[in-house]
């Protein structure tokens, strides 16, 4: 209750128009009006349509104790019962074709999208000889520790001139590049 008179609070403090209606229910049914409901439909179509309704009845019945008897019953048939139809070795080998053609193609995929990217990726040499030498050496000069700056901001080379590509793939092998 305490946080409804907060909200109607709250409405009043902002000047809402929620807080001049009314809280309680507009509409009012009487009392038992849903169990009365069918006798006085029928009661408002023989007064007014002239329609009479023949007394409703159950079209069908079921016998005393059926559904206590029930599990017993099923049971005791699904028993005696035996079955028409016999599963064939046929049946389970069509399946077993499919799984396995299922299974063949997932390699084969797995297997050409492996060999398309290792194809891909060439010998270590050949991935070297993609780049620029312009590019290597401004990455040298940017990243490598070996370069000194003087006091007047030049810098001084300290690096061999020439370095082979088996001294390069030597050094990247033993740092654990690949």
């Amino acid at each position: 209750m305490k946080e409804s008179t907060e909200v109607w609070e709250e409405l009043s403090a902002m000047g809402s128009s929620l807080n001049v209606i009314s809280r309680t229910m507009p509409f009012d049914l009487p009392s038992e009006y849903f169990n009365k409901l069918p006798n006085d439909i029928s009661l408002h179509l023989n007064q007014n349509i002239g329609v009479h309704l023949p007394e409703s009845k159950l079209p069908f019945s079921v016998p005393n104790q059926y559904f206590e008897h029930l599990p017993k019953q099923v049971l005791h048939k699904a028993k005696q019962s035996t079955l028409n139809k016999k599963i064939s070795f046929y049946s389970f080998y069509l399946n077993r074709k499919i799984q396995l053609a299922a299974a063949a193609v997932i390699v084969l995929m797995l297997g050409s999208t492996l060999g398309i990217s290792l194809l891909k990726s060439k010998s270590f040499e050949g991935q070297l000889d993609k780049i620029p030498v312009q590019t290597v050496q401004d990455y040298v000069l940017q990243t490598s520790p070996y370069l000194m700056s003087n006091s007047n901001g030049n810098t001084l080379n300290t690096l061999p001139n020439q370095l082979s590509k088996t001294e390069i793939k030597q050094y990247l092998d033993e740092t654990g590049w690949q």
